[in-house]
């Protein structure tokens, strides 16, 4: 069966709450970040003729408000999504919806909603917020701890140090002891001469390097063939199997399915593509493990069809206890598909966390 169109799978912890309401302000759109993460931002609006445009990526830092339309709201509906940076260790968490439209990398502005893959685009699920007749409107991003801004930035930065290995311990968003000596070790040892505790150029500079130390951790999946690929990878845990997927792999390129350490020695791995002539290309193994035929994130590899999915077999891949693993795709000359694995340091192109998304 072929599988449907899914997209980067990401991790997703339903920790995110959206609360909005009219700007008192300026005539605008912001968003403020009350959480403990960088967030990635994105926004839809209904216009008159009933189709909705999407736009993004606005970087917002923990604690900070960012305007991101400052004219006078037109419309009554618009639609909102944030996710987290990918340096914050533990997957991708995000603040959305039900509803889908597309997105793009960089900067990005969609019209069309359908086919998002097609377009070179990738769905996201956004929350749909009624305005009226206001001209301005923030939406509040927060998480179960309930920051306020303040809070959030230090909870922010509490965060990040424990990401990069500076333990500050339980992030709470207050600025105790351990937590301003963890700050003062981490300025003196990057260079950071600024009197405020919690600076911006803290902040990014420490998002910087939590994104340096996820090239050395996770799993990367590589595909060297000139054939779009999907991919999924699964693990056991005890007795408990758990499998995820699909990722979406362009000709020559690479993706990372997970930016935290691996969660088992032993990993399972399958990838799927179509050539022209409609044959199926695949990497697998022995190992049956359940995958569905959209994206999935699923427990237990028993009675896969009986539960709606569908039995593949995976390949073992032995990671030798290290944090780090790539795998490639590669096909022999024979059109015979081959799969190359190595321990090595997975590389990632420089984030510019003031400018880029995931």
């Amino acid at each position: 069966m072929r599988i449907m169109g899914a997209g980067i799978f990401f991790l997703t912890m339903c920790l995110g709450f959206v609360a909005a309401a009219p700007s008192p302000a300026h005539a605008q759109f912001e968003y403020c970040n009350q959480t403990s993460f960088y967030l990635f931002t994105a926004l839809g609006q209904e216009r008159d003729n009933g189709t909705i445009r999407s736009e993004g990526w606005w970087l917002v830092r923990p604690g900070e408000c960012r305007t991101v339309v400052s004219r006078p709201l037109r419309g009554s509906t618009y639609f909102t999504y944030a996710e987290s940076h990918p340096a914050h260790l533990g997957g991708i968490r995000t603040w959305g919806g039900r509803h889908r439209l597309c997105t793009g990398d960089g900067l990005f502005t969609v019209d069309e909603h359908e086919e998002c893959f097609q377009q070179g685009f990738e769905p996201r699920t956004f929350a749909r917020i009624r305005i009226g007749s206001e001209t301005s409107w923030t939406s509040n991003l927060t998480e179960s701890d309930n920051y306020q801004r303040e809070a959030a930035r230090h909870a922010g930065a509490q965060r990040l140090l424990n990401d990069i290995g500076y333990d500050v311990g339980v992030v709470d968003g207050y600025l105790g002891r351990r937590t301003r000596r963890s700050i003062e070790r981490f300025k003196q040892d990057y260079g950071i001469r600024d009197s405020t505790i919690v600076s911006n150029a803290l902040l990014d500079e420490l998002v910087s390097q939590a994104a340096e130390v996820q090239q050395e951790t996770g799993y990367q999946f590589c595909n060297n063939t000139e054939i779009e690929l999907w991919a999924a990878m699964g693990y056991a845990e005890g007795n408990d199997w758990h499998s995820s997927g699909w990722w979406s792999l362009e000709p020559n390129t690479c993706a990372k399915t997970r930016n935290d350490d691996l969660p088992a020695e032993l990993i399972y791995t399958y990838a799927v593509g179509y050539t022209e002539e409609g044959d199926t290309i695949e990497w697998g193994g022995d190992y049956p493990l359940c995958t569905g035929d959209q994206a999935f994130e699923i427990s237990g590899n028993a009675d896969c069809e009986s539960r709606g999915y569908l039995t593949v077999g995976f390949q073992q891949i032995a990671t030798e206890g290290r944090n780090g693993w790539r795998q490639s795709f590669v096909m022999g000359s024979d059109g015979v598909p081959i799969e190359e694995v190595q321990a090595v340091e997975i590389l990632r192109p420089q984030l510019d966390p003031r400018m880029q998304r995931p």
